[in-house]
């Protein structure tokens, strides 16, 4: 390999350009296989440095939960107006698991969620702030969990107050406990203690969003804050750089992905709605999820979980099985579908459950309507027999023999 030759192209999951001008004339354009539009030949920071407008436009699987579970449940769709927040059950149900959550799902996330939802941690917070709900404290976590959470998340987690040493500071920001979390909570520590414009304080939170190049404004915030405190609040110097260090720290860790509240409470209540019907409507969850799940490794967890609630995940099986996965309710079953497995697909899946409220006194009867009434080809239907699809009438090897007789005995079946 050559150093310098591009060998593989790839594009951002959610970022696309928006232009008045045709951007094929402009920045010229290509196509990957994994991406069904136009992707840009000039790369992201480049694009912003020559003006073009990036949108980040997220499509969520965690959405898709929420509705295709609420649409199966056969319940109104979760938004945040409808939502009760306040369950301790769901919030409780969440130290159990982080699958589904959203944001959440990892290792070392559920694990922060274990420490931040313990009682003692939020009896310690209430202490503080005795109106301070778990969504709210549910969004401060969401912000922790970030990078620009690292200097702090710890001491949150443990309920710790971060006292500033300043009435004023330690007021603004009595909400967060104490620390400085969001974007906004920047542009307003920038205004009321560094006496910067809205403007001024826009320009950091922009600079912030970049992701590099930070470093420049921390000088000039560090001497506009000493200088605001010594005429505001006649605080000395040496106490005000004191004060200030916390804060540019977690304004440098902003810039390697700083939330802001616009992006935490949307966040908050779509991770707490996926908790609440998970909890509640387990069923229909883990089935949607099963039918999103894009590698086996998410399957193998979901089916995990699904186990450890006493959700049994079983195998193809007619008059159950659909094209994708189906909750049994009566069971408190997932049937897994049939499209998933090779050579199969969503017309077999769904021909073959129409002739489930049928009877049949032998397989051979079954065999007749398959033949009549499906597509199901031979190769499709040994697999189905193999797999114990059919495992009502039989065993699979018996199964199997009286097929062979029926398409090739001397009495074969002739389809009419």
């Amino acid at each position: 390999m050559v150093n310098g030759v591009i060998i593989s192209v790839g594009s951002h999951p959610s970022g696309y350009v928006v232009s008045p001008v045709s951007l094929d004339d402009s920045v010229g354009l290509c196509y990957t296989k994994e991406s069904k539009y136009p992707v840009s030949q000039v790369n992201m920071k480049e694009l912003d440095s020559c003006n073009f407008v990036k949108l980040d436009i997220l499509g969520l699987d965690n959405i898709e939960i929420i509705n295709e579970t609420c649409r199966l449940a056969g319940i109104e769709r979760l938004v945040p107006d409808n939502m009760n927040v306040n369950d301790e059950a769901v919030w409780e149900s969440m130290k159990d698991s982080g699958l589904g959550i959203f944001q959440w799902e990892s290792e070392s996330a559920h694990r922060y969620y274990k420490e931040l939802f313990k009682q003692e941690t939020i009896k310690k917070i209430r202490e503080v702030n005795p109106e301070i709900s778990l969504i709210e404290l549910f969004s401060m976590g969401n912000g922790a969990i970030r990078p620009s959470g690292s200097s702090y998340r710890e001491s949150l987690a443990a309920g710790i107050f971060k006292d500033h040493g300043h009435k004023e500071l330690n007021n603004s920001l009595n909400n967060t406990h104490g620390y400085l979390i969001s974007q906004e909570q920047i542009m307003n520590f920038l205004v009321d203690f560094c006496g910067y414009s809205m403007a001024e304080s826009d320009t950091v939170r922009r600079g912030l969003s970049k992701k590099e190049g930070t470093e420049q404004y921390i000088p000039l915030i560090r001497d506009r804050f000493v200088s605001n405190m010594r005429k505001k609040f006649a605080e000395d110097e040496e106490h005000s750089k004191a004060i200030i260090e916390p804060f540019l720290q977690v304004i440098l860790d902003a810039q390697y992905y700083g939330f802001s509240d616009n992006h935490s409470n949307p966040y908050s209540h779509i991770g707490y709605g996926n908790g609440y019907l998970r909890h509640y409507y387990s069923l229909e969850f883990l089935t949607v999820m099963l039918n999103i799940a894009d590698n086996l490794d998410k399957v193998g967890k979901i089916a995990e979980y699904a186990n450890s609630i006493g959700v049994n995940i079983e195998p193809i099986m007619f008059r159950k099985s659909v094209s994708e996965y189906m909750m049994a309710k009566e069971e408190n079953a997932i049937y897994k579908g049939i499209r998933s497995i090779k050579y199969l697909n969503e017309q077999i899946a769904n021909e073959l459950y129409e002739l489930k409220d049928n009877t049949y006194e032998t397989f051979c009867d079954l065999l007749v309507d398959i033949f009549e009434k499906t597509s199901c080809d031979s190769r499709q239907l040994q697999i189905l027999i193999k797999l114990g699809f059919f495992k009502e009438f039989g065993g699979n090897k018996e199964l199997f023999n009286i097929y062979v007789e029926f398409i090739g005995g001397k009495d074969a079946y002739k389809k009419i």
